[in-house]
């Protein structure tokens, strides 16, 4: 399997996406953990991660994928899944699936847990994009 750095796609990707954008050219160690995820392609049909999955996240590169039998069609680059689950010790609520050919990178929890301890400042940045989310969603407590 090849890992994250190998694939020059994959290394523009992650540079590009907006949980990874921010990284500088010289984080070096940022890139060295995330060297240790993994480029997995996936089929129309196939599920790109599972309802229940407890130990992964994924970070969509190419295609399209629906998330949950009732979401839209989310097909943008470095669009993530699991991530917050991971962080919480949860699983995922609803099954991820290839709407046709998906190339995506996935991370387990370790991987993902030591990126958080090596990039503090990507920590910020996931706490900001959950604040987006929320906010967007409406969610209010009365």
């Amino acid at each position: 399997m090849m890992t994250a750095m190998e694939d020059p796609l994959l290394a523009e990707t992650l540079r590009a996406a907006p949980i990874f954008g921010h990284l500088p050219e010289e984080s070096d160690a940022c890139f060295a953990v995330l060297r240790r995820g993994a480029i997995r392609d996936f089929e129309r049909g196939d599920l790109v991660l599972a309802r229940s999955d407890n130990d992964h996240a994924v970070f969509l590169l190419q295609g399209a994928v629906r998330s949950g039998e009732h979401g839209a069609p989310v097909s943008a680059p470095g669009a993530y899944f699991g991530v917050f689950e991971l962080i919480a010790h949860r699983s995922v609520d609803r099954d991820v699936v290839a709407l046709g050919p998906v190339r995506a990178f996935e991370l387990e929890r370790a991987t993902l847990n030591d990126l958080l301890d090596t990039c503090p400042s990507l920590v910020a940045r996931l706490l900001t994009d959950c604040a987006h989310r929320l906010l967007s969603k409406e969610i209010r407590h009365d």
